[in-house]
């Protein structure tokens, strides 16, 4: 059971990290509290998945540039 919830933990957290970037600064959803309100452990956690949401977005944006 434990590993189960484990692997629903990490799909729900590769999920935020796929809107993130879009829902910050497209939407402009960003307040001080926002890290708290979507469940992250701390700033620093959320903002690296935001770092690393907007890198997975240029990377998709380019490969549908290329097409």
């Amino acid at each position: 059971m434990n590993k189960l919830k484990q692997i629903f933990k990490d799909l729900v957290a590769t999920t935020r990290r796929q809107w993130l970037a879009e829902m910050v600064y497209k939407y402009g959803v960003r307040t001080p509290s926002t890290w708290s309100t979507l469940g992250y452990g701390s700033k620093a956690e959320f903002e690296q998945d935001l770092r690393q949401s907007v890198k997975e977005d240029d990377k998709q944006t380019a490969v549908s540039s290329s097409l």
